[in-house]
C-alpha cells in the first residue's frame, strides 16, 4: 500500500551508528512537521549483533523504523560486500516501487549509501546528501561520497571551503548550503553520564589517564592498516599506566578482521577494554573524561574538538579533512605513536587547545537545514546539469 500523497513523504536511510547518531535530531525535527512524513529505513551494521547490533539504541530513541535490510555479516572481501549490495538494491527497489518518496535524505560516503542514491536515481527521486565535499584520501569512501553529490540535488555541507568544493564539481550553487556539522546539533540537550554512570554500565574503572581508540581499514591499503594495529598494540604496551578503551572498526572490507584482533589483545593486557559501540551520549560523556582520542574515525577530526580534547590521527583515511590545531596527524609508526602520545597528555599541549573550536561547528544546523527542505520545490529540482563557471 503506497503512503498518503496529503503529505510530503521524506525517508531517511541509514547502515550505520555514526551516519544514526547524527540524523537523529533532524528525523525527530522533521517528524513534528504536520505536512511532512519521516520514515527510516535501516541497514548494515544496524542489524548485526558483532557491531553493536545498533537497531536497539534506534528503538530505545523511540524512533519508528519503517523498513529493515538484512546484509550479509562477512565483510573479509570485496566479494562478501557485493554480495551485500545486491540485497541492498533489491530490498530499496522494492521499497521505492511500493512507496515513492517525494525525498531521500542521506548522510556520508558509505557504500550503503551510494547504493541508495543510485536505486533513487533510477526512481527518480530527489536526493538531499549531507556531508559532501569532504575528503578522506585513505578510503573508497572518498570515491562514494563524490559519487554521492554528483547524484544529490540539494547538499548540506558542513565547512564553506567544502561549499566552494561541491560548486566546483559543476552543482548549483543554490542547491549548495553551508549548515556545519549535525555533531553538534544536540549538544545542549545531551544527557551526559558521570564517571561512576559509565563505570557501572561497561565495568571498567575509568582512571585518571584514559584514551579512546577507533581504528578503521584504510580500505585502500589494507596491509598498512595492519601494520598502524600492530604499532597501536606496541605503543600500548609502553604505557602501562594509561588506559585504553578501543570502539569497534566498521563494516568496511578488513572491519571484522579488525574487530578480532582488538578483542585477542584485550584479553591478553590488563589496561584495555572494548565496547563493541557506545552510541551517542556515552561516547561524549566518555570523551569528557578522556585524555584524547587515538585512531582515523572522522569523530577525532569533526566532534573532538569540541571538548578541547586532542587527538592522534593516524594514516591516510582522514586525509584532506579540514582540522583544527588539536589533531595530531602522525604516519603510525611505532616511534610516532609514542611520542603522539606523551604530546596528548603533555600540560603544553592540552593548555594550547583549551579554547579551540571545530571548523566543523555552527548554531542552528537541524533548523536551517529543515527550513531548506520544506520550502524546495521537489518537482523542479530532479533536472540536474553541470553548472560551468
Amino acid at each position: 500500500m503506497s503512503l498518503l500523497k496529503s503529505k510530503k513523504n521524506f525517508f531517511f536511510i541509514s547502515g550505520s551508528r555514526a551516519e544514526y547518531g547524527l540524523l537523529k535530531n533532524l528525523i525527530i525535527s522533521l517528524s513534528k512537521e504536520k505536512n511532512i512524513n519521516t520514515r527510516l529505513i535501516i541497514t548494515g551494521t544496524h542489524l548485526l549483533k558483532k557491531f553493536g547490533k545498533t537497531i536497539n539504541e534506534i528503538k530505545r530513541d523511540k524512533i519508528k523504523i519503517f523498513k529493515e535490510i538484512k546484509i550479509s555479516s562477512n565483510t573479509r572481501s570485496p566479494q562478501d560486500i557485493s554480495f551485500s549490495s545486491v540485497k541492498i538494491i533489491n530490498g530499496l527497489s522494492n521499497i521505492f516501487k511500493k512507496n515513492k518518496p517525494d525525498l531521500i535524505i542521506v548522510l556520508g560516503d558509505r557504500y550503503e549509501i551510494f547504493l541508495s542514491c543510485y536505486v533513487a536515481t533510477l526512481f527518480k527521486i530527489p536526493i538531499a546528501h549531507i556531508c559532501g565535499g569532504e575528503e578522506t584520501k585513505g578510503s573508497y569512501d572518498n570515491q562514494f561520497r563524490h559519487a554521492i553529490s554528483k547524484m544529490s540535488h540539494i547538499h548540506f555541507v558542513t565547512n564553506k571551503f567544502y561549499k566552494k568544493k561541491i560548486e566546483r564539481m559543476g552543482e548549483n550553487a543554490k542547491n549548495v548550503h553551508d549548515v556545519g556539522s549535525l555533531a553538534f546539533s544536540d549538544f545542549n540537550k545531551i544527557k551526559f553520564k558521570n564517571k561512576i554512570e559509565l563505570e557501572k554500565k561497561y565495568g571498567f574503572n575509568l582512571k585518571k589517564f584514559f584514551f579512546l581508540v577507533t581504528m578503521h581499514p584504510e580500505t585502500l591499503k589494507k596491509t598498512i592498516t595492519k601494520d598502524k594495529l600492530t604499532n597501536i598494540f606496541k605503543a600500548i604496551k609502553s604505557f602501562k599506566n594509561f588506559f585504553f578503551i578501543f570502539t569497534s572498526a566498521n563494516n568496511d572490507q578488513g572491519g571484522n578482521e579488525i574487530n578480532l584482533r582488538i578483542k585477542d589483545f584485550v584479553k591478553k593486557n590488563s589496561n584495555t577494554y572494548f565496547v563493541s559501540s557506545f552510541g551517542k551520549e556515552d561516547y561524549f560523556s566518555m570523551l569528557r573524561y578522556s585524555s584524547g582520542v587515538i585512531g582515523n574515525s572522522s569523530s577525532g577530526v569533526i566532534e573532538v574538538p569540541y571538548f578541547n580534547i586532542g587527538t592522534i590521527n593516524i594514516g591516510q583515511r582522514q586525509f584532506g579533512r579540514i582540522s583544527s590545531k588539536s589533531v595530531i596527524n602522525t604516519n603510525g609508526s611505532l616511534r610516532d605513536l609514542k611520542k603522539s602520545i606523551l604530546k596528548l597528555n603533555s600540560s603544553k599541549f592540552n593548555l594550547s587547545i583549551k579554547k579551540i573550536t571545530s571548523p566543523y561547528y555552527k548554531k542552528n544546523t537541524v533548523n536551517n537545514i529543515k527550513k531548506i527542505l520544506i520550502k524546495t520545490n521537489l518537482q523542479n529540482i530532479i533536472l540536474k546539469s553541470f553548472i560551468v563557471k
